[in-house]
């Protein structure tokens, strides 16, 4: 008994030395010098809900998209006749090299298996190849796609507009029935670090005003109701034409007002600053000069 005792006494001592070698391992890391990576710093993009989108300006525009009492909106099964839904990108991410759009409920809720929007389709096969050649490098997720800004014509680019996943989809995650979507583009850059190796570095953030994807358009009475009214008449060339002036002239009231709130939000801020700086140097002799400059 005394030989198991003395037995038992060393293998349990011999386990405690090697966890605590174990332990000592896995903290050896933080020794460690950093290395390059090869995709994205997560933090830097982190984006996946509303809230931490915030002060990402409202710069893409969305083109081809219909208009209805809750602003823009897919309606999928609608007949494209060439006008397919496409995003015009700003020039502050078009100076970059690679562009990542990315899809999401506008709401603040995590990002899941389930409330995951998958991205729609390029109408472009080229497009597509050129997707799956930068995953390979810098891998993504379904709702991510990426863009070599080189491959685009005019800054923009089209996608199926029958790919796009219904808002409907979403109503039981969301609590809402006809739940917004927006699309996020990030731009970066390619480097070389001093070991060989390539990596990514943020270059521009950008968002779309929120938009909605249904199947069908409502009757012509309700939008009628709304002012909202296309014609309904047979189809004619010059019918579509107007139709397609009618939706152009909708999508630039849809940016110019996206613009005017971005630019309202940025002189609220500016006021705030100058009242905190008026705030810090109206009582102090060494701040004169600066309170002199901001106190108008």
């Amino acid at each position: 008994m005394a030989r198991m005792v003395i037995s038992d006494w060393r293998e349990s001592d011999m386990e405690s030395e090697s966890d605590e070698d174990v332990d000592v391992d896995s903290l050896m890391y933080l020794l460690d010098e950093p290395q390059e990576q090869n995709e994205p710093d997560p933090l830097a993009i982190d984006v996946d809900t509303m809230s931490k989108r915030t002060d990402m300006p409202t710069t893409i525009i969305l083109k081809n998209f219909s208009l209805n009492e809750n602003g823009p909106i897919v309606y999928r099964d609608r007949t494209v006749l060439g006008a397919h839904t496409s995003i015009q990108f700003p020039s502050g991410l078009l100076s970059s090299q690679y562009i990542q759009v990315m899809f999401f409920l506008n709401y603040d809720i995590p990002l899941t298996i389930h409330s995951a929007v998958d991205a729609p389709s390029f109408m472009k096969d080229s497009m597509k190849t050129t997707n799956s050649d930068i995953k390979e490098k810098y891998p993504c997720k379904n709702h991510q796609l990426w863009i070599n800004t080189s491959d685009l014509d005019s800054g923009s680019v089209e996608f199926k507009t029958r790919s796009w996943h219904l808002s409907q989809k979403f109503g039981r995650i969301t609590n809402v029935r006809w739940p917004k979507f927006t699309v996020v583009a990030i731009s970066f850059n390619e480097n070389t670090g001093s070991d060989g190796k390539k990596y990514l570095s943020v270059a521009s953030k950008a968002q779309s005003a929120e938009f909605e994807v249904r199947s069908k358009e409502q009757s012509a009475v309700s939008r009628a109701a709304r002012g909202l009214a296309e014609p309904r008449r047979r189809r004619t060339p010059e019918t579509e034409a107007r139709v397609l002036k009618l939706r152009a002239n909708q999508e630039k009231i849809m940016n110019l007002r996206n613009m005017i709130a971005f630019e309202k939000k940025k002189k609220q801020e500016a006021h705030l600053k100058i009242n905190f700086i008026r705030a810090l140097t109206k009582h102090d002799p060494d701040s004169q000069g600066i309170y002199n400059l901001v106190k108008e």
